[in-house]
């Protein structure tokens, strides 16, 4: 979705590569979080299970917005820049910490 962002200027080019790069870090970060958030045994599957019942009140909200997202017919940067700060907070609250 965020490459289909119309893009008017220089200025919001610019903002949808930041979208897309920041979007990129957040899935290696929650990545690296669900497989640091458990033992080394178990499926991704009872890893991916055991994390998202951990996180469920931020995933719950991460989700929410995602589905806001989809609903909106012309979606703004705005928009997107909301989404993806709530991914971020995720990202951070559900951070393994060695």
């Amino acid at each position: 979705m965020i490459n289909r962002l119309r893009v008017d200027n220089n200025w919001q080019a610019l903002a949808r590569e930041y979208y897309l790069d920041g979007l990129a870090w957040q899935q290696r970060i929650l990545t690296a979080n669900i497989v640091g958030s458990s033992d080394k045994s178990g499926s991704a599957a009872s890893k991916v299970k055991m994390w998202s019942d951990r996180s469920a009140a931020s995933l719950s909200r991460v989700e929410e917005m995602l589905e806001f997202l989809k609903a909106e017919i012309d979606p703004d940067y705005a928009v997107f820049s909301m989404v993806l700060r709530e991914s971020q907070a995720l990202a951070q609250q559900t951070e393994v910490k060695n």
